[in-house]
């Protein structure tokens, strides 16, 4: 269901408020009083759109989900490579502070999993360990260039990290094959 502007407003300034927060201190620091005394907003609104602090957290992950195109990552893997890195770079502060965060992981990989299964993917448990390792890989590779960014363009990360997704995909795939 789309939510109204209104609506997306204020969530975007719960969003914002709460990333510069995070910048101060560490996530189980952080109170609904504290953020909504910084945006402004009473503690009735907040709670109007989530139930606790860790809701928004999960809001704010699947921001970094949802536009990547999974349903597109076996047929152009370069394509879907270059417009999460894209993405992640124009969200780079988000991206570096939630990183540390091992749910921002899993739900990369709970998207990916959802997107293969709706492809008709046979799916084990050698698929799965292979999913694993490459996202994983792939938030590291990029948390990595993130914070080392003169040293390779986005075009040339995207490049190196889809040529190598390539290579684990058809070696898992071969495993799971034999």
């Amino acid at each position: 269901m789309k939510e109204n502007r209104k609506t997306q407003m204020t969530k975007k300034i719960f969003h914002e408020c709460f990333i510069e927060l995070l910048e101060e201190k560490s996530v189980d620091k952080i109170t609904v009083s504290e953020l909504c005394k910084k945006t402004d907003f009473n503690r009735s609104t907040f709670y109007t759109h989530y139930e606790d602090i860790s809701f928004l957290i999960k809001e704010i992950e699947q921001g970094f989900v949802n536009h990547v195109p999974f349903s597109t990552m076996l047929n152009s893997p370069y394509d879907a490579t270059y417009i999460n890195i894209k993405y992640i770079y124009d969200n780079l502060k988000t991206f570096q502070l939630l990183i540390n965060k091992q749910e921002l992981v899993d739900t990369y990989i709970e998207k990916s999993s959802e997107s293969l299964k709706k492809q008709n993917i046979k799916f084990d448990n050698s698929y799965v360990l292979a999913l694993n390792y490459m996202i994983g890989g792939f938030i590291k590779a990029v948390e990595f260039w993130s914070y080392h960014q003169d040293e390779c363009t986005i075009e040339q990360l995207t490049h190196r990290l889809s040529n190598f997704g390539n290579t684990i995909s058809h070696i898992s795939l071969n495993i799971h094959d034999k």
